[in-house]
C-alpha cells in the first residue's frame, strides 16, 4: 500500500470499488459548485428532470458508491464501528431533534435539509469504519479550488470554469465580495463555490486533515503533495474570510501544541517539516504582499463601506433570527424552515451567520439543547489529542461567525463536518518514534482516523 490511493485496484475488489467511489464523491462535492438544476457537473448529460431540478449522471457516482458499500457490508457482515459514543450519541440526539422539527412543518428545504444531515452520517460512518485514504481527494480539492481562487485574485475575474459550475464575478457589480482598499474594490476568491466565507472553510478543514500527513510522506509524494497544500493555502488567503483564517489557525495551535509536547524523538524529519512549513510560509508572504487589502478586514471597519455594510447585515440578521427565536421558543419553525420565516420578517433576510441561532430558529430549545450537547461531547471526545481539540474548536469557532460549516445547511458543509467528525471520534494513530511500525495506509489518512 504504497501509493496515495493503496488499495486501489480498479474493479478488482469491492472495497477498493467504493473507496474510489468515495474519492470521487469528496471531489465532486468539495472540489466543483454542484447543483442540481443551477450548476456544475450535476447538470452534465441529464438522466432526468424533476421539477425545475435536473438530474445528471454525475449523480450516479454517490449513489454508485452507497450501492458498493452497502454490498461490502452484506458481504463481510464485519462488526460494526460507531466511532466515539459520547459523540455519535450526541449527534444521534441532534438528528432526532431534527426529525421532531419536520412534524411541525415539512417542507422542500426542510427535506433537503435534512438530505444533507443523512449524508453527514453516512460520511461519518464509512470514514470510521472502512479508513479511507483521505490524502488524494483532499490534495485534488485543493489543487482545484485553491487554483481557482488565486487565478480569479490575480486577473480580477472569472477563470472560465463555468462547466465546473463557476460564478461569473465582476468586482465592480452589486453582490459580488470585494474586499476595498484606497477606494479599489478588489475580488474575493470564490474558487467553485457560491461565496469566498465557503471557499475559505473547504480550504481550512482541508488543510487541517491533509497537512498532518504530510509528517509520514517521503520524496516525489512529499513534495506535490506539499505543493498542493501550498495552493489550497494560498487560496485561503485570496478568500480573505475572517472565519476561515481563525479556523485555520486555531486548527494549527493545537497541532502546534501536541507536537511541541512530544520527545524531540518522536519529531518528524526535516523534509517533512519544511513540507508543513511551506505553505504557511508562501502564505505569509502572499499576505504581506497584500497587506492592506488583508488589514482592511480587521482595521478602521466601521470606515469602510463594504464591511461597514456585511456587518450591519449581520447585525440586522442576528435580529430577524432573535425575532424568529421569540416567535416560536419551544418547537421551532421546523428543519430548512429558516429564511422563509425570516423573510416574513424582512423580505431580504439572509440565514442567519450563526449555527446556535439558525439551531434554535429551526429546531426550537430541544435542538438547542441538542446542539449544546453535541458541543460539550466534541470537547470531551477530543480531550488529551491537542490536534483533535482544535479541529474540534475551531468547527465551533467558525460556527459563531457563519453557518458554512454545519451540517443542515448543505451537502458540502454536511461532508466537512463528517469528516471532522470521524478525525475527532476515532483513536488517534500511533506516532512516529520507537516501537512498532504502524499500517503504511496511515500516511494517507488523517490523525485519529486509525
Amino acid at each position: 500500500m504504497s501509493k496515495f490511493l493503496p488499495a486501489f485496484t480498479f474493479g478488482t475488489s469491492l472495497r477498493d470499488l467504493s473507496q474510489l467511489l468515495f474519492a470521487l464523491t469528496l471531489v465532486l462535492v468539495l472540489g466543483t459548485r454542484s447543483q442540481t438544476g443551477q450548476a456544475g457537473p450535476l447538470r452534465w448529460l441529464p438522466l432526468a428532470r424533476l421539477g425545475d431540478q435536473t438530474i445528471g449522471t454525475a449523480l450516479l457516482i454517490p449513489v454508485l458508491w452507497l450501492a458498493s458499500w452497502g454490498l461490502l457490508e452484506l458481504r463481510e457482515r464485519k462488526k460494526w464501528n460507531w466511532g466515539g459514543m459520547a459523540l455519535t450519541g450526541a449527534l444521534g440526539v441532534f438528528t432526532l431533534a431534527a426529525l421532531l422539527s419536520m412534524t411541525v412543518s415539512l417542507s422542500a428545504d426542510g427535506a433537503r435539509a435534512f438530505s444533507a444531515l443523512m449524508l453527514g452520517w453516512v460520511v461519518y460512518l464509512f470514514v470510521i469504519n472502512e479508513r479511507p485514504p483521505l490524502l488524494l481527494p483532499l490534495l485534488l480539492v485543493m489543487l482545484v479550488q485553491g487554483g481557482v481562487a488565486v487565478a480569479q485574485f490575480a486577473w480580477q475575474r472569472e477563470v472560465g470554469l463555468y462547466w465546473l459550475g463557476e460564478m461569473s464575478l465582476d468586482p465592480q457589480e452589486p453582490g459580488i465580495f470585494v474586499v476595498v482598499a484606497d477606494g479599489q474594490r478588489v475580488l474575493r476568491g470564490y474558487g467553485l463555490t457560491n461565496y469566498p466565507n465557503l471557499l475559505g472553510s473547504v480550504l481550512a478543514l482541508s488543510l487541517l486533515l491533509a497537512m498532518p500527513m504530510l509528517t509520514r510522506l517521503r520524496g516525489w509524494r512529499l513534495a506535490w503533495a506539499a505543493g498542493a497544500c501550498t495552493l489550497g493555502a494560498l487560496g485561503l488567503a485570496a478568500s480573505f474570510s475572517r472565519s476561515a483564517w481563525l479556523a485555520l489557525a486555531i486548527g494549527l495551535a493545537g497541532w502546534g501544541a501536541e507536537a511541541l509536547s512530544r520527545a524531540r524523538g518522536q519529531w518528524p524529519g526535516r523534509q517533512q517539516r519544511m513540507a508543513v512549513l511551506l505553505p504557511l510560509l508562501v502564505t505569509a508572504i502572499f499576505l504581506v504582499a497584500n497587506r492592506e487589502l488583508a488589514l482592511s478586514r480587521f482595521v478602521d471597519i466601521a470606515n469602510t463601506p463594504t464591511e461597514r455594510m456585511s456587518l450591519a447585515v449581520r447585525g440586522s440578521d442576528i435580529d430577524v433570527a432573535l425575532q424568529v427565536i421569540r416567535r416560536h421558543p419551544w418547537r421551532g419553525v421546523g428543519l430548512g424552515n429558516y429564511r422563509e420565516a425570516a423573510r416574513a420578517i424582512r423580505p431580504k433576510a439572509f440565514v442567519v451567520h450563526n449555527v446556535p441561532l439558525l439551531v434554535l430558529a429551526e429546531l426550537g430549545l430541544m435542538g438547542g439543547l441538542a446542539w449544546l450537547v453535541l458541543a460539550l461531547a466534541g470537547l470531551r471526545q477530543a480531550r488529551g489529542s491537542g490536534y483533535r481539540l482544535g479541529l474540534w474548536a475551531a468547527l465551533l469557532a467558525v460556527g459563531l461567525f457563519d453557518t458554512t460549516l454545519w451540517l443542515t445547511v448543505s451537502w458540502r458543509g454536511a461532508v466537512l463536518v463528517a469528516l471532522l467528525l470521524a478525525a475527532v471520534s476515532a483513536r488517534p494513530l500511533p506516532q512516529p518514534g520507537p516501537g512498532p511500525r504502524p499500517d503504511p495506509a496511515s500516511r494517507y489518512t488523517a490523525p485519529g482516523l486509525r
